[in-house]
């Protein structure tokens, strides 16, 4: 969030062509320095901002902002650094940002939260307390097999990563190449996961969020490797727990099997009478159960349950077709019904 911090107000040297007094605002971005404003100042051509400690001269550009000068550097500044503001060669004042006590970044949650996994298992997904920096996000991830070796070329390396709008958010492939049976990767380098063996990942405690604060610690996540999963979720077996009218009591659907949190959480709308009943969505229970708390009580009537073919299982089957498809076969397409509906009395 930008916010203007008022350093001080200073009184010109008599020698200096200005007008009374004036007053420096900075313009601060987390902890980097983005605007610096000078109040009351008739003249910038002789103007210059120097860190303490250095002698060249900060690189940016300075303006006319009514009723300010305003210098807006080419690259944003540390905050927690001392600057002086030289006029003619004359240090007329100094000022330093302000540096927000701001606490380290957390993972908050890592899903598939289950610590059991079908073997081909193609997604997963970290949520952080804070929004994190981009780059080179694949040196924070290590996963080390049952023998304590480091395993190579597990995640699809993407670029751009796959972040939510904010950054707190980070979805991971599992080398889909690997997943697939009868590819070139897969015939290459194996399977990423293999039945009955235990795995650890590893998030680096050197990750750092956009504020500069690292993880601190290591985040470890332990999963153990069962059979594949090759079949569509089946809605048919899907149940649902139905509130009471005139209350506020949760809808749950229970899944017949573990769900991917992403695509799960955003696959189900409900409406009523044609419109888009509001509430709060969550997945508990290992992704097994959607559970929705509406926004006012619930009121008698008939209601749709929509669902996004895309929603997915663990292992990329949506409700349409199995991901690891064998081309060779013929596929009919899924069955599933796309809508559910219920009543409430």
């Amino acid at each position: 969030m930008f916010k203007y911090l008022i350093v001080l107000a200073v009184t010109l040297l008599n020698s200096i062509d200005c007008i009374g007094q004036y007053q420096i605002d900075i313009k601060q971005q987390d902890n980097r320095i983005a605007e610096v404003r000078i109040g009351t100042f008739s003249q910038l051509e002789k103007l210059n901002i120097r860190a303490e400690g250095k002698t060249n001269n900060i690189l940016g550009d300075w303006s006319f902002k009514s009723p300010n000068i305003l210098f807006t550097p080419l690259a944003t500044l540390p905050a927690n650094q001392t600057y002086h503001i030289i006029y003619d060669g004359i240090t007329i004042s100094s000022f330093k940002g302000n540096v927000n006590k701001l606490p380290s970044p957390l993972v908050r949650a890592f899903y598939p939260s289950s610590d059991t996994v079908p073997e081909n298992l193609l997604k997963c997904a970290i949520q952080f307390t804070q929004p994190m920096r981009d780059g080179d996000i694949y040196q924070y991830l290590t996963v080390i097999g049952s023998q304590g070796d480091s395993l190579q070329d597990i995640f699809l390396p993407l670029e751009p990563a796959l972040w939510n709008y904010d950054r707190t958010t980070l979805t991971l492939w599992i080398d889909p190449g690997r997943v697939k049976r009868d590819l070139l990767r897969n015939q290459q380098l194996g399977k990423p996961l293999e039945v009955g063996k235990k795995y650890r990942i590893v998030i680096s405690k050197n990750w750092k969020g956009v504020n500069g604060k690292a993880l601190n610690e290591d985040y470890i996540k332990e999963i153990f490797v069962t059979t594949r999963d090759e079949e569509v979720p089946d809605v048919t077996q899907w149940k649902l727990v139905i509130p009471k009218k005139a209350s506020r009591a949760s809808l749950q659907v229970l899944f017949s099997e573990k769900m991917d949190y992403l695509t799960a959480l955003e696959g189900i709308t409900i409406e009523n009478d044609k419109k888009v009943v509001n509430g709060t969505i969550s997945l508990i229970k290992n992704e097994t159960i959607w559970s929705f708390t509406p926004k006012s009580n619930w009121i008698k009537g008939e209601y749709i349950l929509k669902l996004s073919p895309v929603m997915e299982d663990l292992s990329g089957n949506n409700l349409s077709r199995p991901f690891d498809l064998d081309l060779q076969k013929e596929f009919d397409g899924a069955k599933n019904p796309l809508r559910l509906t219920f009543k409430i009395e």
